[in-house]
C-alpha cells in the first residue's frame, strides 16, 4: 500500500473536460463497459475518461472494450507502476468504481479518498459501505449504465457539486502505511511484554 498526498483541486476553477478516471484490471466482473456505455451518452466535449490497468491480463476482454469505445472519449492509459499511484489520481477528477460483483473493500476507493478524489461507484458490496452517497461520492445502479451516465452528467453540468464532493473526500482520515500500522503492533507487543515481565518480577 502506497501512501498518497491530497492533492489540491477545485472544481469552480476546473478548465476543460471532466476528467472520469478508472483504476484497475480490466475484467469484465469489474463493470468498465458499464462506465463506458454511461460515458457514450455524455457530451464528448464536456468529459474524458482515463483508463488505468494492464490491457494483457484479459486481452479478449481488453479488446472488446477499445472497439466499444471507438468515437469516444475514451484515452486508455495502460499499466501503471504502483510505487507511482499518486500520479494516476493526479490526472482525474473523479474515480468511478463500477463493479457487477460483490466487491469487500475495494483499495481504489481508500487511494482515491487519499488523494482527495471523490468517487462515483457502483451500489453494491463494501463500495455501498465506503462511499457516503451525496457527501464522498456518489451511488448508482450496478447495471444501470444509464444512472451511471446521470451522476457523472450531473458533475459537468455543476463543477461545484464535484468540489463539494471533493473536500469531503479529503476530511476521511488518512489510511496508515504498512510500515506505520506494523510499527504501532510493534509497539503494542513491546507493551505487552514489558507487562508481563514486571508481573512475574513483582510475583
Amino acid at each position: 500500500f502506497v501512501p498518497l498526498g491530497r492533492a489540491s483541486r477545485n472544481g469552480d476553477e476546473r478548465r476543460g473536460p471532466l476528467r472520469i478516471g478508472y483504476v484497475g484490471t480490466l475484467v469484465w466482473h469489474k463493470g468498465v463497459h458499464v462506465l463506458v456505455d454511461a460515458v457514450r451518452g455524455l457530451p464528448p466535449n464536456a468529459c474524458e475518461l482515463k483508463i488505468f490497468g494492464n490491457p494483457d491480463v484479459f486481452p479478449d476482454y481488453a479488446a472488446d472494450l477499445r472497439a466499444a469505445a471507438a468515437g469516444l472519449p475514451v484515452r486508455f492509459m495502460g499499466a501503471f507502476d504502483r510505487e507511482r499511484i499518486d500520479e494516476v489520481y493526479a490526472q482525474i477528477d473523479v474515480l468511478v468504481v463500477p463493479s457487477l460483483w460483490l466487491e469487500n473493500s475495494p483499495l481504489v476507493i481508500h487511494e482515491a479518498f487519499m488523494a482527495g478524489v471523490p468517487v462515483v461507484g457502483a451500489r453494491i458490496g463494501g463500495i455501498a459501505d465506503l462511499v457516503d452517497d451525496g457527501r464522498t461520492g456518489l451511488l448508482y445502479d450496478p447495471a444501470s449504465p444509464v444512472e451511471l451516465e446521470t451522476a457523472l452528467r450531473g458533475l459537468i453540468e455543476n463543477p461545484r457539486r464535484l468540489n463539494e464532493l471533493a473536500e469531503l473526500a479529503r476530511t476521511i482520515p488518512r489510511v496508515k502505511s504498512i510500515a506505520e500500522d506494523a510499527q504501532e503492533w510493534e509497539g503494542i507487543y513491546a507493551e505487552v511484554a514489558r507487562r508481563h515481565s514486571a508481573a512475574r518480577i513483582a510475583t
